[in-house]
């Protein structure tokens, strides 16, 4: 865990934390003297006892919380005897104070000493950030060609759609005015066929005479009526058209003389009065 050191002031004391690796370290100073301390995630541990938090959870809250003061003041400084106490609470209601810990830094004897590891501390953390800045760029440049070249080929890429859509586009054109031209062909060779058709039709069927519904009075001779003729038929084609029920036998129809004064229709009718009978 590198954090960037963090530098504040609490009441009249300046208070500096590094954090290196695993390590926590605190300098204080103020009146001319200087407290120094550092904490190791054994400490912290001792520290979290009343805190179900983990060890890196509790060391994230607390350089978060100085991060944030005095926005958010936690963190008050007492004097005990020659250390200095630093006592990190927050009031979650109001009357009720919540104690995460306390950060005891004895009294230095060698103030020098102390600022000299200070800066060999922030020249780590500047080292170690230069380093994390090299990977970054180096990685950002990478990408960056990647991105140039995947670029360059969308751009081709639509450019070759594009003169490919050109060219479908003009065999489209061509194709709809061939079709255009065959379909206005064809409708004009029908319209020529049909009007030539119909010059050369006529109405060559003469209507048939009408068919006389009434016989003229003329042509009627007296005591005949207006009924079909049926033509009289010979014995033989009786006798194989109607054979005789009984005995085997057909029955001839006698020819029934015909009687003066009476027209070949009424000797027909007769006749065949006679051959119904005889059925």
């Amino acid at each position: 865990m590198n954090e960037l050191p963090i530098c504040m002031k609490i009441d009249e004391y300046l208070l500096i934390c590094v954090c290196t690796g695993s390590q926590l370290l605190f300098l204080v100073t103020g009146n001319g003297q200087f407290w120094r301390n550092v904490y190791t995630d054994r400490d912290l541990q001792s520290l979290k006892t009343q805190s179900t938090m983990t060890v890196e959870q509790y060391k994230y809250k607390l350089l978060s919380a100085l991060k944030l003061y005095p926005t958010d003041p936690q963190f008050t400084v007492e004097r005990l005897g020659s250390s200095l106490q630093i006592l990190w609470s927050k009031e979650v209601k109001k009357g009720i104070q919540v104690k995460f810990g306390t950060l005891s830094l004895p009294v230095s004897e060698s103030p020098t000493q102390n600022i000299q590891e200070v800066v060999e501390a922030l020249a780590h953390q500047v080292r170690q950030l230069n380093e994390q800045n090299s990977r970054v760029m180096e990685e950002h440049e990478k990408f960056r060609k990647i991105a140039d070249v995947a670029v360059k080929k969308y751009d081709q890429l639509v450019a070759d759609t594009e003169a490919r859509e050109g060219i479908l586009l003009k065999h489209f054109v061509e194709v709809l005015n061939e079709k255009k031209r065959k379909i206005a062909e064809l409708q004009g060779s029908q319209t020529s066929h049909t009007l030539h058709g119909a010059s050369l039709t006529k109405d060559t069927s003469e209507p048939e005479p009408l068919a006389k519904s009434f016989a003229s009075e003329d042509s009627l001779n007296d005591g005949e009526e207006l009924l079909p003729k049926i033509p009289r038929t010979s014995k033989s084609v009786l006798s194989r058209a109607f054979p005789t029920r009984r005995g085997g036998k057909s029955k001839t129809v006698k020819s029934v003389p015909k009687l003066p004064g009476t027209s070949s229709c009424s000797a027909t009718n007769a006749s065949l009065d006679e051959l119904l009978d005889s059925l």
